[in-house]
């Protein structure tokens, strides 16, 4: 078999599995663009990506598509050159719908960002206090990830749902994170993360060197508490 076969195919058994490429709220941004643009009619899929500022060909192009595919607010229909794409019913619902109050938006924001397949594998098993550090361990060793892959998944998943209200969000590591990739603000804000908690509740997120935690805790969930606050205090001592 030719080197450049073997090469090509060793780089694709290295590829970490699909996640999306950019988080919730970005993907929402997107797709306001397509619908300020087109509204929900269909369109061939070049146009849609013309008007996501990419060429027919961009990689940016490709993954911005596949995430808001996961995310259930593209639809995909045909093959090859005449695939076409339109607005989800979800996503139009976020979007245009005038009846829409607060908390059905937040319902409604939850259901899109446990679409992807791998955040409703690491929400089933953390919920709300995701563990960094297991859930790398998880990535890497159960689904197969690349450690650059799986640290990118679980920044995107943690802003994807913090923008849901499923997590505590960092409102700067929001703004560095939309005024990197040069993206529009979201269209829709997030819901109010204040909302009353369950009792042992936990909410956890990362934000480079820092961690933010809400928690509603009795004398059980304070050891629980700790082994998550454990868990995590090796990430932010690299």
């Amino acid at each position: 078999m030719a080197k450049a076969k073997v090469d090509q195919m060793d780089r694709g058994l290295r590829r970490s599995p699909p996640y999306p490429f950019i988080p919730l709220q970005r993907a929402m941004a997107r797709a306001e663009q397509l619908w300020r643009a087109i509204g929900d009619v269909e369109t061939a899929v070049g146009e849609a990506r013309q008007h996501w500022g990419y060429g027919p060909n961009s990689s940016g192009a490709v993954q911005t598509e596949s995430a808001l595919k996961q995310f259930e607010l593209l639809e995909v229909s045909g093959r090859g050159e005449k695939r076409k794409v339109r607005l989800s019913p979800l996503a139009m619902r976020l979007l245009a719908d005038p009846r829409l109050d607060a908390e059905e938006q937040r319902k409604l924001l939850q259901r899109a960002a446990l679409g992807p397949e791998i955040h409703r594998l690491l929400y089933e098993r953390w919920g709300t206090s995701l563990s960094v550090e297991e859930a790398k361990r998880f990535l890497l060793t159960e689904r197969h990830f690349q450690p650059k892959g799986a640290e990118e998944l679980i920044r995107e998943y943690q802003n994807s749902l913090a923008h849901a209200g499923m997590l505590d969000s960092s409102a700067a590591a929001d703004r560095r994170s939309n005024s990197a990739a040069g993206s529009p603000a979201a269209v829709t804000a997030p819901p109010d993360l204040a909302t009353a908690m369950h009792e042992n509740e936990m909410r956890v997120v990362i934000d480079g060197q820092h961690l933010t935690v809400s928690a509603r805790v009795d004398h059980q969930g304070i050891k629980k508490l700790i082994k998550i606050l454990q868990a995590n205090s090796a990430l932010l001592e690299k």
